[in-house]
């Protein structure tokens, strides 16, 4: 298990101080810069509310295909393990 530290995200000009395992950090910075790409293109085209909302809907949905997909793949995998282990114990 990792050692929990904190990690300063600046998202829209604004600094967040969240506590994460040492092992998180690099990718919650990379979703702190994605998601202040994606707040700042709605910010420069003055997108409001619904923009958010928009983007929100947006990043949740791939997250969830994303799971999804690899809840499919896991369960692949499993089934080409089980049917080499059953193929090798045949043999």
């Amino acid at each position: 298990m990792s050692e929990s530290t904190s990690v300063v995200l600046s998202i829209l000009n604004r600094n967040f101080k969240v506590s994460c395992e040492e092992h998180q950090m690099e990718d919650l910075c990379e979703a702190a810069n994605y998601l202040t790409r994606q707040l700042g293109m709605l910010d420069a085209a003055g997108a409001g509310e619904r923009g958010y909302i928009s983007i929100a809907l947006s990043m949740t949905y791939d997250h969830l295909r994303t799971k999804h997909e690899r809840e499919r793949l896991n369960k692949r995998v499993a089934d080409l393990n089980t049917r080499i282990e059953t193929y090798l114990k045949a043999q």
